[in-house]
């Protein structure tokens, strides 16, 4: 108990502030749902589905959070039975995972729809089953084992992953879901006991890393390196670029157009990418203290999300070419604009008002600052469509908006950080 008291403090705050944030926005999402009496029909089948997937991806990333790591160190230092210890880290974790991730994206589901209690206490069922399954999944994975045969590791956790998410999407009734589930659960206890507790801590530490310190001042090729040699980052931007890839497939695209801003807009939602700058306070701590900040960070730091966004807005504007055609140059000018833009926007707000007091990469990556300039492209996207010389007016508003970014006085922002302020 004190071993799990200790975990949850770190995750949830003083007092487990955090647990009641979570119940109380997941209550005001359902009820104001529920008041506006909109409905939907959901099957069963994608309620479950959900609960179990997003559950499982959200736990792999608290457990694989470096934030954990730093916060466990201390814990680890001490002498501890390896069992309570490994139970507490695996209930604690699934506790954070389901009240302050998985409970607001449920309760949209409980909202939408009328379900039975035995549907949504088999949905809670399915989520916390997946947390605990991705512990041990987790623990098979990242060298709780020892560095052999790590090819059947893997393809055990794939085959094991395979079949607890065939059982939901193809056996027939909720009841032989649940025995599916229930049969993956049960090789996640023993994996879990057999698995060495000191997993969860030297899964946060890598020798590959880009470097927690800031050298140099080529900015844009350590962003690059950091891209390259961090699977997190990587891997939302493939994810975008797939999704790039799919919206001209969307029903209606072809007939409307008009909608080409629309997707430039979405596609600028990157959070990792743009909140680089506070997922390494110790890089955040030095680049604040050289010389020539803004010339050597956020120029180059709007520059490499320019980049990224400009590639992600390419991919999306050949996949409607060949999907829906009818392609102008001037539709090139308007993804570059996209692009700059919401590097821009997205590099003063990261330099401007880095986000502090995260606990975990979750907390940082779902922050709602994260929707706070897809939001606005989506209004400029918006103005674009309604007015027809917008493009051009928005190219001779920007013109100026770059010149004063690029002159932005540095000094002030250093008076403000030295002097102890939250910027």
């Amino acid at each position: 108990m004190m071993e799990f008291q200790a975990v949850g403090r770190q995750l949830f705050g003083e007092k487990y502030r955090g647990v009641r944030n979570s119940v109380y926005t997941a209550a005001i999402l359902f009820i104001s749902l529920r008041l506006s009496g909109f409905r939907g029909a959901v099957s069963p089948r994608v309620l479950f589905l959900t609960a179990f997937v997003f559950s499982a991806g959200i736990m792999w990333e608290n457990l694989s959070s470096k934030r954990s790591v730093e916060h466990f160190e201390g814990l680890f230092s001490l002498p501890f039975e390896d069992g309570r210890l490994k139970a507490a880290i695996v209930s604690a974790f699934a506790a954070f995972t389901l009240l302050s991730r998985s409970l607001p994206v449920l309760a949209l589901f409980y909202a939408l729809s009328d379900w039975k209690m035995w549907e949504i206490a088999l949905s809670l069922f399915f989520a916390a089953a997946a947390c605990v399954i991705c512990a041990a999944w987790f623990a098979l994975l990242c060298g709780g084992f020892g560095r052999r045969m790590r090819l059947l590791r893997f393809s055990t956790a794939v085959l094991w992953a395979a079949a607890a998410i065939s059982g939901i999407l193809f056996l027939g009734t909720p009841v032989e879901k649940a025995a599916a589930a229930a049969v993956c659960l049960c090789p996640a206890l023993p994996v879990l006991r057999r698995a060495d507790c000191y997993v969860f801590l030297r899964s946060g530490i890598s020798g590959r890393g880009p470097g927690r310190r800031y050298g140099g001042a080529n900015v844009i090729r350590y962003f690059f390196r950091v891209l390259r040699l961090n699977p997190v980052y990587a891997r939302n931007t493939l994810f975008l670029g797939l999704f790039a890839c799919a919206l001209p497939f969307l029903p209606g695209q072809a007939a409307m157009p008009g909608m080409l801003p629309i997707g430039f807009a979405v596609l600028s939602l990157n959070t990792p990418v743009c909140t680089m700058l506070s997922a390494d306070p110790d890089t955040d701590i030095n680049v604040r203290m050289l010389p020539s900040q803004r010339k050597h960070f956020l120029a180059g730091y709007c520059l490499f999300i320019f980049l990224i966004n400009a590639g992600l807005d390419c991919v999306y504007l050949i996949s409607w070419q060949i999907v829906c055609g009818g392609l102008v140059p001037q539709d090139l000018l308007t993804a570059a604009l996209f692009a700059l833009q919401s590097a821009m926007f997205s590099a003063a707000l990261e330099w401007r008002f880095p986000l502090r007091d995260w606990r975990t990469e979750t907390d940082l990556w779902h922050h709602p600052r994260k929707y706070l300039v897809p939001a606005i492209m989506i209004l400029i996207a918006g103005g674009i469509m309604i007015l027809k010389a917008g493009i051009w007016l928005w190219l001779l508003l920007l013109l100026p908006e770059c010149a004063h970014f690029a002159l932005y006085p540095e000094d002030r922002m250093s008076a403000r950080w030295k002097a102890g302020q939250d910027i």
